[in-house]
C-alpha cells in the first residue's frame, strides 16, 4: 500500500504517501472518494499528486475535502493543515495551531540552486536541502508572496543536524523546526 506512515506529536499528525499508483489505479482511489480529477491538471504527475494528497489526508483524518484560501494556502474544516510534495512522496501535516510542511529530495538540485535561497554557498547537498526546505516551510507558515528566501530568512547551519531540529530566524523570531530524514528526502515541520 502506498500510504507509508503517520507520525502522532503533541499537536499534530504527519502522514507521508508514497507515489507508485497507475492512472488506473489513481482513478479508482479518486472514484472511491468521490473526488474528480481537476481538467487542468493536464500532466500525470500532478494529477497522481492531486489524488494522492486527497487519500492521505482521508488516512490520516477520514476527511479527503480540501479548499483554497485567496492566498492558495489548503484549508480542510476544523484543524489547520500544510502539504507538500517531492517526487513521489506526499506530505501532509494537521494540527490544531498553524502549521507548516515541506519534503524535498536530497539531491544535486538544491546545492545547483543555493545561490537562489542562500548565502551560504558552501553546503553540501543535504545540508542546502535542510535549509530550502526549513525556508520553504516558513514561507507556508506565513502565507505571503512577500518573503526572500535568500535574504529574509536565516537558517543556523551551524547547529543544522543536532536532535532533529533546525534553528532559523524571521521577522526578527526565532523558529525551531522539527526534522527528519525518510526515503533520500528531508522533510521539515513546525
Amino acid at each position: 500500500m502506498p500510504f507509508l506512515k503517520t507520525i502522532v506529536n503533541d499537536n499534530s499528525k504527519i502522514g507521508l504517501w508514497e507515489i507508485n499508483e497507475s492512472m488506473i489505479k489513481i482513478a479508482e482511489i479518486a472514484e472511491k472518494l468521490n473526488e474528480q480529477i481537476p481538467k487542468n491538471l493536464t500532466s500525470i504527475k500532478r494529477k497522481k499528486e492531486w489524488v494522492c494528497t486527497r487519500a492521505l489526508l482521508y488516512e490520516i483524518s477520514g476527511k479527503s475535502k480540501i479548499f483554497y484560501d485567496s492566498s492558495g494556502s489548503p484549508n480542510i474544516d476544523g484543524k489547520f493543515i500544510s502539504i507538500s510534495h517531492s517526487k513521489n512522496l506526499v506530505a501532509i501535516i494537521l494540527s490544531d495551531k498553524n502549521c507548516a510542511i515541506d519534503t524535498e529530495e536530497i539531491s544535486e538540485k538544491s546545492k545547483i540552486l543555493q545561490s537562489k535561497f542562500s548565502n551560504k554557498q558552501n553546503l553540501n547537498k543535504k545540508e542546502s536541502t535542510i535549509v530550502w526546505s526549513t525556508k520553504e516551510c516558513i514561507f507556508k507558515l506565513h502565507k505571503t508572496k512577500k518573503i526572500s528566501f535568500k535574504n529574509d530568512i536565516t537558517v543556523d547551519i551551524n547547529n543544522i543536524q543536532k536532535n532533529n531540529k533546525v534553528f532559523a530566524m524571521y521577522n526578527n523570531h526565532r523558529y525551531s523546526l522539527n526534522m527528519f530524514t525518510f526515503k533520500k528526502h528531508i522533510i521539515v515541520y513546525l
